[in-house]
């Protein structure tokens, strides 16, 4: 999820302005996760991952 928002924030602290948060969801079974910047990063790092286990790989993308 994307949010974007001006006004006045309370929580964490005090803020007036712009601010922008984004949150991710990750499926309870999967163990680590990591932060992938592209998709070329993506598909190295799924090629990477799937020499290392036998076990599927849960991946997922964010809208740019």
């Amino acid at each position: 999820m994307d949010l974007s928002t001006w006004g006045l924030r309370l929580g964490q602290g005090l803020a007036l302005g712009y601010h922008r948060d984004q949150l991710l969801t990750v499926p309870l079974d999967c163990r680590i996760v990591f932060i992938i910047r592209d998709s070329a990063e993506l598909r190295h790092a799924q090629s990477l991952l799937q020499q290392l286990g036998q076990e599927p790989l849960c991946t997922t993308t964010t809208p740019d």
